[in-house]
């Protein structure tokens, strides 16, 4: 989005493909289970990350059984 961005944001335009994000997301499944990809460093927590704006925040919220119907 740039440096200005927000990507919270959103987008006006559909930019994605949804058979694409099933490939990639398998691809990356296999690579996972396979060790071909790069865990995060010991230590890192995505909670207290703070170059993820409200991503943490998102994450750590405490969701109730019913507030998810």
């Amino acid at each position: 989005k740039g440096i200005f961005g927000n990507a919270f944001k959103g987008e006006k335009d559909k930019s994605y493909d949804s058979e694409k994000t099933v490939t990639s997301f398998k691809a990356f499944t296999y690579a996972l289970r396979a060790g071909n990809v790069k865990r995060s460093p010991p230590g890192w927590h995505i909670k207290t990350e703070r170059d993820l704006m409200q991503l943490g925040e998102i994450i750590s919220k405490e969701i109730k059984i019913d507030e998810l119907m």
